[in-house]
Parts: structure tokens; sequence; C-alpha cells
């Protein structure tokens, strides 16, 4: 068994296929690459951990996906998942610690009441289909659905994965991926087509993964930091300007009806009347 303890990740991986993406990311953000260069030089910089949930039909692939990557190990041994596994694989990314925990839900309806749990907090939602089972295609609506009914507020990235693609010919493939792309648009999701048997695209799927939930969260503690300081500016200001009012009101209730409070303010109403 070959076991990764972490894989670095210096590029920005690109899609499978430019069409069958809403994500046109293709390299890293200025912002984001500055902003990991000023946390890589602190020794104490903070583990972020990403929440990713594999989803799809039973029979699927989606154990074999998980253990072809984060082990490099294939079985074709069925054992259907029982509930919810659950794995943790470690990435380096622009010299950053991160992790992607990656839940295994069953497809089992039997199951639904428990793994739907799970969905909440996802970052990002991996429908798989079987490629040589086209009717697990028209499945990956209900999956997504479900995914962002228990993710309201904030809604996860969604991947479409057509699994076995070492058991359809070219011509089946070519097919399959034409529709497989047209779902994926219409789900606002990224299409891949992966083997575990063979191991072809899965790396690069993952790593696909891993970096465009490493960047979400980067952008979101970017943002988080940038509104806590115009707040903070917001507050300074508000602050200033109460400051200014009240000394003007203290300067002009020196020549007014009001009474003066200073001795000095007090010679000059003295003075007024005279």
């Amino acid at each position: 068994m070959e076991y990764r303890l972490e894989r670095a990740v210096a590029s920005f991986p690109l899609p499978y296929n430019s069409d069958g993406t809403i994500y046109r990311e293709y390299r890293f953000s200025r912002e984001v690459r500055d902003f990991c260069e000023q946390e890589a030089l602190d020794p104490k910089a903070q583990l972020r951990v990403a929440k990713c949930v594999v989803v799809g039909d039973i029979g699927v692939g989606k154990t074999c996906l998980i253990n072809r990557f984060g082990y490099n190990i294939f079985s074709n041994n069925y054992k259907a998942t029982i509930g919810v596994d659950f794995d943790v694989q470690r990435f380096k990314i622009l010299q950053l610690p991160f992790c992607l925990q990656i839940w295994d839900t069953a497809g089992q309806e039997r199951f639904k009441c428990i793994t739907s749990t799970y969905y909440r907090g996802a970052h990002v939602a991996v429908v798989v289909f079987d490629m040589s089972n086209v009717n697990s295609l028209s499945s990956a609506k209900k999956w997504v659905d479900e995914m962002l009914t228990s993710n309201a507020k904030i809604k996860p990235i969604v991947f479409l994965v057509g699994s076995k693609k070492d058991l359809v010919s070219p011509s089946v493939q070519e097919f399959i991926e034409n529709e497989a792309i047209k779902v994926a648009q219409q789900l606002e999701a990224e299409y891949w087509s992966v083997s575990a048997q063979t191991g072809e695209n899965i790396e690069d799927l993952f790593t696909r993964i891993a970096v465009l939930t490493f960047q979400e969260v980067i952008w979101r503690e970017i943002e988080a930091a940038e509104n806590e300081k115009r707040a903070a500016d917001e507050k300074n200001k508000s602050v200033i300007n109460y400051s200014d009012n009240f000394v003007r009101r203290k300067k002009s209730s020196c020549f007014g009806k009001s009474k003066c409070f200073s001795f000095k303010c007090f010679k000059c109403f003295k003075t007024s009347k005279k």
C-alpha cells in the first residue's frame, strides 16, 4: 500500500475540459499568492481544513476513487459503504498546510437520513456516476439538490465525475461525456472523467478539488480581514467626527446663551456683556 504524507502543490491544476466547467480559475490570484507568502513566514501558520463530500448512486465507484487517490489501491471486491466513511488527505499548497476531509457516503436510500446530516458545512461536493450505466447520470441533479438544501448559506463547489471510464469504448465515452458536460453546465458544476482501476485522472481530479477549495478558503479569509479593517476604520472615523462636533459645540457655547464651563469662556462672555 502506498500512502503519501503530503502532496506539494505550487501550480494551479487545469480542468479536465474547458467546456465542462464554470470555474474559470487557471492560476492563483495575486492577492492569494501575496496572502500565502505572508502566512508562510509565520512558523505558527494555522492548518486549514476543508470538507469534501462524495455522493452518488450505489455501486458507482465512490469508495474506489477515494482509495485509489489516498492509498493507490484498487479492489474488484465490491463492498457497499455502510452509512459514512471518513478519510483525510494532506496537501501543502503555496507552502501552507491544507487538509481535505473526504466523506464517503452510502448510496442506498435506507441510509439517506444518516448521510444527509454529513452534508452540512461541505466546501465541495463530488457527485459520482457510472459511465457504463447512463441511468446513474440522471440521478446527479437529485444529489446536488440534496447537497444544496443542506448548505443553504454557502454554496459548495460542485464536481460531476464520471467513473469507470475504462469500461466503455471511445465512441460511448465521447457520447457520455457530451451528455455529462450538458448536465454539469445545468448544475453549475465541473465535469471530470476518471478510472479508479487504471488511476487515470484521479490524482489530477483531487488536486484540482483541493486547490479550488483552498483558494476559496483563502479568499474568504481575505474578505473577512478587509471587512474587519473597514469596520474598524468606520468606527474610528465616527469617534473622530463625534470629537470634532463636541469641540465645535463647546466653542459655540462661549458666545451663545448657554453657560460657559471654563474660566476663559466666562471671561469672554463677561466682556461681551460690557
